[in-house]
């Protein structure tokens, strides 16, 4: 059974806790664990009734974790609420791109002529909104491999240098915690993606 607002249950967020940890030693990383106290009163009843009863109260956990990385750090965070987000700094990229979902409201903007670039790959072209402010550097960067991590994966977004990432590559998605190799996984394609931004600097 999963935890009070928890995408886990209290053993699979043991097992996805002792899978990041077997990531950082691997990778030569470091782990944080946060955690939240979250009052199940309502906001009226907390503030009339102040007293600290541990049984109204449940706790979180949010996972911080560091990898080196080129001379830099690849930043991730996991939650009990939250799919990981992937970060890696980038300084002075000329480049801006996001990719998400194609929703109900992109295909509809896209029967008015709305122009979105596509790349050739049907699949990848049905799912996802692509906007950047250079088409031949998307074109490049979005290779064979990261269009199939991309398609294997659902994602809230995966942006270089916009407003939720400003001099960042960001991936923030969904994928199975639960398995070391999907996290590895999921790690070394995110590497990948620096290196072929890299190629394209």
């Amino acid at each position: 059974m999963k935890r009070q607002s928890s995408r886990f249950s209290t053993d699979e967020l043991n097992t996805v806790i002792n899978n990041w940890e077997l990531i950082v030693e691997e990778y030569n990383g470091s782990l944080k664990i946060k955690k939240t106290t979250v009052d199940k009163r309502g906001l009226v009843t907390q503030v009339i009734f102040k007293e600290n009863v541990s049984h109204l109260y449940f706790v979180l956990h949010r996972l911080e974790i560091s990898i080196p990385y080129k001379g830099g750090r690849i930043l991730i965070q996991s939650g009990e609420t939250k799919p990981p987000l992937f970060e890696y700094s980038v300084k002075n990229s000329k480049y801006t791109f996001s990719i998400r979902d194609e929703d109900l409201f992109d295909k509809f903007a896209k029967l008015f002529g709305t122009g979105e670039l596509q790349v050739g790959d049907t699949e990848f072209d049905n799912k996802y909104f692509l906007e950047t402010n250079d088409n031949k550097f998307l074109e490049f960067f979005l290779d064979y491999k990261i269009r199939n991590w991309l398609n294997e994966n659902q994602i809230a977004y995966f942006d270089l240098n916009s407003q939720k990432a400003k001099n960042k590559i960001s991936a923030y998605l969904f994928f199975d915690e639960l398995n070391t190799e999907s996290i590895k996984h999921q790690v070394e394609i995110f590497k990948y993606c620096i290196e072929r931004l890299n190629n394209a600097l």
